[in-house]
């Protein structure tokens, strides 16, 4: 399904940002690594509040909404998290911003997962939640290093405007997300019919079975 490689991107804008945070606050704003680790912990708050909300679905949002929504809050929230480079922002506005990460984590994660299985034929369905997995884990990987070696690369000269640089990737790759949601509406509207018009075949079928004269029925 086409929603697999929607879920990389998002990955890889958390993780990669993720990677960053503890240490811009540990070794450039000289927190120390229990309260630069706490604000990874808001943002696990986040994605949790996020999943809950999402299980919940009282808004009325279809889940390219969610999927918009999750986006955008990812993206807003790691660039307020690249304001820490700057060392007049206080290290709470890392944390509420991280919080605000998780939440659209939370809420994109798991609506990504219910479309890859209503797009998904039955028996494709396990093969395509495995794939997810090994997407996310790629595009973690993939994240790290690209970003670790951004960072590696542009610190000696930019200083703390290096941090900036890296995370403005992953606001990118979070921003895409969310503008692409749009394009899960037609897709999944596809495969819906799809799904009914085999529903109707094997209804019909299953008549058309029931309707045929047994072998020795005259006996």
């Amino acid at each position: 399904p086409r929603r697999r490689p929607r879920r990389g991107p998002v990955a890889a804008a958390f993780c990669g940002a993720e990677e960053l945070l503890p240490l811009l606050l540990s070794h450039e704003r000289g927190l120390s690594p229990s309260l630069a680790g706490a604000v990874l912990t808001f943002g696990a708050v986040g994605w949790s509040t996020g999943s809950w909300l999402r299980g919940r679905a009282t808004w009325g949002l279809q889940h390219a909404g969610y999927v918009r929504l999750g986006g955008t809050l990812v993206a807003l929230g790691i660039g307020g998290a690249a304001l820490l480079a700057w060392t007049a922002v206080p290290p709470v506005v890392g944390m509420v911003a991280w919080t605000l990460a998780g939440l659209g984590m939370g809420m994109t994660h798991p609506t990504l997962s219910v479309l890859t299985l209503e797009l998904s034929p039955v028996a494709e369905q396990g093969a395509n939640s495995s794939a997810l997995q090994v997407s996310d884990a790629v595009a973690a990987a993939t994240a790290l290093a690209v970003t670790g070696s951004l960072l590696w690369a542009l610190h000696p000269t930019l200083g703390l405007a290096s941090y900036v640089v890296c995370f403005g990737v992953t606001v990118l790759l979070a921003a895409g997300v969310a503008l692409l949601a749009p394009r899960t509406r037609p897709v999944l509207r596809a495969a819906r019919a799809a799904r009914r018009r085999r529903r109707r075949t094997g209804r019909g079928r299953a008549r058309g079975a029931a309707g045929r004269p047994r072998a020795g029925g005259g006996r």
